[in-house]
């Protein structure tokens, strides 16, 4: 994902509407001693109950229906929806933010990293799930079986406090093969699924994961081992620039062949196309150029921005949402907009008035999203999820309303053909 997170989008950097029944998960009045961990209570006394996990006893409690923060307490049940088509999204607004209504509820089967009582109330109306991230957990620690335990107990007991459904696990610093923290990491997801699954029967732990599993930025992990112990991995199918080989020019976030290559290693390793949802870019990069691209056969050259070992990166550019570059694209600052066929990628130049410097503009629109739609249907993948969906305009402008609109629309028409 991005530079920004405490356990991940690379270091300081990413539904199918299942209507709920008239049934759904009916809160019964239980025994105190129920031995039911996922039943709910209808009183205001939270109740404790224990799971066993890798051979230790976690202890947890339950909240009160009462302490549902959703107008309807049943929307504080957690979504049981078996295996589905996944259209998966990140959600990274304040807490405060209402861009949560402008999200297509009819197509988001997961949002993950939610921070607010509102978009999980949201979520559950719309049969949706809502699941935390998995941090506050560190990679030096997880070969200490006691240390997985106790993060795991805090962990599972916020989803609890916070009526949740799972979590995500978004690690990515490098592992070397062989190094002990690789089996512990693996470890710890396995014991969190575990560990949800006996406290809230239903929810769903995922694992983000580089684009291939081909060693990028030196991540060495179990990734077999990781799709086993969760529910499905997120393959970050973007930043396939963080580590430039060739020649120091921008180019393509998210280029159709590098997404094809990826997917092809994963299934490769024999992980299941329903253990795969195809992580997409609603963002792209600015870079300033060195030169005038039209002086360099319309290249842009960039900064040498080492990053792990490797001179160029594109930590020579910096990250913008898709709202900001289609306000870029439609000033008169910039190019008209361009298309190379070998990234199947848009891409435009633009000056700022008064300015000297060119800035080459690299992102992914609803044709190039489509054609790797389409490649997830192919191959039959669980589905597609993005980074993030708090890119898009949500604030009712015209013009970026209508951006807005066209993505979710191609969503929509991606789930309709896969299901």
């Amino acid at each position: 994902h991005h530079r920004i997170t405490s356990v991940g989008k690379r270091e300081g950097r990413g539904k199918m509407a299942v209507a709920l029944t008239s049934v759904l998960l009916a809160l019964r009045p239980l025994h105190p001693r129920d031995s039911d961990p996922a039943a709910a209570p209808t009183g205001s006394i939270r109740r404790e109950f224990s799971i066993e996990v890798a051979g230790r006893r976690l202890n947890l409690t339950r909240p009160s229906p009462r302490d549902c923060p959703c107008a309807n307490a049943t929307l504080c049940a957690a979504i049981r929806t078996g295996p589905r088509q996944e259209v998966y999204g990140f959600t990274m607004a304040e807490a405060n933010s209402t861009n949560y209504e402008g999200y297509d509820w009819g197509v988001l089967t997961t949002v993950a990293w939610v921070r607010s009582s509102e978009v999980m109330c949201k979520a559950h109306s719309h049969g949706a799930r809502a699941v935390l991230s998995a941090s506050g957990w560190d990679i030096d620690n997880v070969t200490d079986a006691g240390f997985r335990a106790e993060w795991i107990q805090g962990h599972v007991q916020k989803a609890l406090d916070e009526f949740l459904d799972g979590t995500n696990f978004d690690f990515e610093g490098p592992l070397n093969p062989g190094d002990p923290r690789v089996a512990g990491y693996t470890a710890l997801v396995r014991e969190t699924k575990e560990a949800f699954a006996k406290a809230i029967p239903g929810s769903q732990v995922t694992v983000d994961v580089a684009w291939s599993p081909d060693g990028i930025d030196g991540r060495f992990f179990d990734f077999v081992g990781l799709a086993e112990a969760s529910d499905f991995l997120f393959v970050m199918a973007y930043d396939t620039r963080s580590q430039i080989f060739g020649p120091c020019v921008a180019a393509a976030n998210s280029p159709l062949a590098l997404d094809k290559h990826g997917l092809a290693s994963f299934l490769a390793l024999g992980i299941p196309s329903s253990k795969l949802v195809l992580g997409l870019p609603w963002y792209g990069y600015t870079y300033p150029c060195e030169g005038d691209p039209s002086s360099n056969g319309g290249f842009c050259r960039i900064k040498s921005v080492p990053f792990r070992g490797v001179n160029c990166s594109d930590a020579a550019g910096t990250e913008i949402n898709f709202y900001t570059i289609m306000q870029m694209l439609n000033s008169t600052s910039a190019s008209s907009r361009m298309w190379d066929d070998n990234m199947a990628s848009p891409f435009f130049n633009y000056k700022e008035p008064g300015a000297d410097e060119i800035h080459q503009i690299w992102y992914d629109d609803v044709a190039s999203l489509r054609m790797k739609y389409d490649l997830a249907s192919s191959l039959g993948l669980r589905g597609v999820g993005f980074w993030n969906l708090d890119t898009l305009d949500y604030s009712g402008d015209p013009a970026g309303s209508a951006d807005t609109r066209y993505m979710w629309n191609a969503v929509r028409e991606f789930f309709a053909s896969a299901k």
